[in-house]
């Protein structure tokens, strides 16, 4: 047991020095320098209400990234404008896995460091 114990520790620490993943709950206001806010698709529209709040009290060049896993009149209203900023696109798969996959492919791509990620707390 005590040789089991000790593997699991090795392995924790091993990973945990390879990916460092930073989770937190949001503080009221703002969060600067950032690169992009990514909305989690679904709820009940509070989240499109808030991101595009981080959003818009952002530098000018923070980026929106909305996910259209769903297709609402709120999502289309900020996906049908044409304003560079805005990036909409569907997760494949349409599931949590699938914008976790989509954010981390547009972060490599679009060379984003830091992120806000808009979801619900239920």
């Amino acid at each position: 047991m005590k040789r089991t114990a000790t593997a699991f520790t090795v392995a924790a620490l091993a990973l945990g020095s390879a990916a460092t993943i930073y989770v937190a709950t949001a503080p009221e206001g703002t969060p600067n320098e950032i690169d992009a806010v990514f909305v989690h698709a679904g709820g009940t529209g509070e989240r499109i209400e808030r991101g595009v709040e981080i959003w818009q009290n952002s530098p000018s060049d923070t980026v929106l990234i909305l996910s259209e896993a769903e297709s609402t009149d709120q999502i289309r209203r900020w996906c049908d404008g044409d304003d560079p900023r805005i990036l909409c696109t569907p997760p494949l798969p349409e599931t949590t896995l699938g914008e976790a996959v989509m954010l981390d492919e547009l972060a490599k791509q679009l060379d984003f460091d830091r992120i806000a990620i808009v979801t619900s707390d239920y």
